[in-house]
């Protein structure tokens, strides 16, 4: 059974440790193991001998407990388990030593916990694990043998892992929460003062920057405080961004070693805020660290007790703790939304636009970099949804005042032959564009194969045959397009990513969606103004 991997010396290859037991071989590797992450910071504790170790990844603490209650483990575990008290708890902490590099600290202390109550209970089968599977590979490796503990082993093996979440997928708010948010925000920023503001930034370029760039809040919080540079003239951000799943590898428990740094361009608004955020900070006495945001002012504005200020970086709880304090205080009304937005909703409301708006290689990589189909359907999903909720708020915002971005955006279905057309295979041509021998609407007409100028699937082919023209403009259609091409698009980027397809196919499918989405939005819009009839 492997029980820890490490990289070469030279990179090239993983080197792995395979063993049937933790045998005194096992246990010097972990006092090898704890001794390297103590001397890199990522152990607190003084000793491996300690009852509880504590352990940070520069962002959280987090402690681990191996103290087992010694009349607890003689009456309940001593027999089934078959070994002491001592070598279980020396072997849980080789255990986990071995684990570390592969699973977070949340995870490792969960683990840790759930391994710890099959030695305190008194019925081993009726104990709910979080991590079932890596509690029967540890019951496997204890050294001796036991009929009943190889029992209880098969059983926990067997059970589905609750923490897995296999096939859950993330349910986003109701659209019309993100346009209620960003009016009230949009209001609230407007009307607030300087001091107000300092707080508030966090979550002003939050929504400003992750509406737009799809960065998971963990990401966004870490953005270092000299964020800004100019390239070739142009205004850009630095990120840090976690490292695609699968291909780093081990996790370093550092911020450095598991995040890297990409430049993005950035719209001078936001380049000239975040300006504006540093030069008051230092303004008004706060010193700037080695990140964007700054601690000290979020505890003192919330007059957070000594005893509390247990954080020297601003972190994801602390966004999300300012989330929270615009509702409660900036909200209209001081009424509850329909609601609550989530943090890691903009990151998926990002994906989705981007895809709708163009399928650039940037967000191929991002797509790409997912571990399952779950998760890429999380985008797909709400593909739908979403451009109906921009389609409705288009045409809300153009019925206050000018109808020109509406007009733009609407196809103008006309059932009789269009006064100007051009003669093509199986109808006529209403583009005036292509009538002026432009191929502009031609190449956003796309097959269902990703084929660009498909007569059939174009908004102003008039067709021969009677009756063609009618899905145009019916929504249900379109809409049933739009979540069929969303799932295509999810199966061929699952092909790509497992060596079936090539990024062409995802391209391809790109457009497809693309079109589906801008017919649908044709047809809402078309069907909306022949209401006003």
């Amino acid at each position: 059974m492997i029980l820890s991997s490490a990289l070469a010396a030279d990179g090239a290859c993983y080197r792995y440790l395979v063993a049937d037991s933790i045998n005194p071989d096992v246990l010097r590797k972990a006092a090898e193991i704890f001794e390297v992450y103590r001397n890199g910071g990522t152990i607190l504790s003084g000793s491996m001998q300690d009852d509880a170790w504590t352990l940070t990844n520069e962002r959280q603490r987090v402690t681990l407990c191996f103290q087992v209650s010694e009349p607890a483990y003689c009456k309940n575990a001593s027999e089934w388990l078959g070994c002491s008290r001592d070598t279980f708890t020396l072997c849980l902490k080789a255990f986990i030593l071995m684990k570390m590099g592969d699973m977070e600290l949340p995870s490792l202390r969960d683990v840790c916990n759930s391994i710890r109550s099959l030695a305190e209970a008194s019925d081993p089968l009726s104990c709910e694990l979080h991590y079932a599977g890596h509690a029967a590979q540890f019951l496997r490796l204890l050294p001796g043998t036991s009929l009943s503990r190889e029992e209880v082993a098969q059983y926990l093996g067997e059970i589905p892992d609750p923490s897995a979440k296999r096939g859950s997928q993330r349910l986003l708010s109701d659209f019309s929460a993100y346009l209620q948010f960003h009016d009230s925000f949009r209001d609230a920023w407007a009307s607030t003062g300087e001091e107000d503001r300092l707080f508030l930034f966090p979550l002003w370029l939050w929504w400003n920057l992750t509406t737009i760039l799809p960065l998971r809040p963990t990401e966004f919080v870490l953005t270092p405080y000299d964020c800004l540079v100019t390239e070739n003239q142009q205004e850009k951000i630095r990120i840090r961004r976690t490292h695609l799943k699968g291909i780093r590898g081990k996790i370093s428990y550092s911020i450095d070693g598991d995040f890297d740094v990409f430049t993005y361009p950035v719209p001078s608004d936001l380049a000239s805020c975040i300006r504006w955020y540093r030069e008051t900070l230092v303004r008004r006495c706060y010193s700037p660290g080695k990140y964007l945001f700054n601690i000290r002012y979020y505890y003192d504005y919330v007059k957070a007790p000594e005893s509390v200020r247990r954080n020297s970086i601003f972190l994801y709880q602390h966004l999300k703790n300012t989330l929270g304090h615009y509702y409660r205080h900036y909200y209209p009304g001081g009424t509850e939304p329909a609601s609550f937005l989530n943090l890691g909703d903009t990151r998926h409301l990002a994906m989705i636009s981007l895809i709708i708006s163009g399928g650039s290689p940037v967000i191929c990589r991002e797509l790409a970099g997912h571990g399952n189909i779950e998760i890429s359907s999380h985008y797909y999903s709400n593909m739908a949804s979403l451009v109906e909720c921009a389609t409705y708020e288009l045409y809300r915002k153009a019925s206050r005042g000018s109808n020109a971005a509406m007009a733009s955006r609407s196809p103008g279905y006309d059932l009789s032959l269009p006064p100007k057309r051009t003669r093509v295979e199986g109808g006529w041509c209403g583009s005036v564009l292509f009538a002026g021998r432009s191929v502009e609407d031609c190449i956003r007409s796309v097959g269902i194969h990703g084929e660009l100028g498909v007569c059939e699937n174009c908004r102003f082919f008039c067709p021969d045959r009677q009756g063609m023209l009618f899905h145009f403009e019916d929504t249900a259609y379109n809409r049933e397009r739009v979540k069929a091409d969303s799932w295509f698009l999810m199966f061929i980027t699952e092909s790509v990513r497992y060596g079936g397809g090539t990024t062409a196919d995802l391209q391809s499918a790109f457009l497809r969606l693309q079109n589906s989405c801008q017919d649908y939005q044709a047809a809402i819009l078309h069907s909306l103004k022949q209401t006003e009839v």
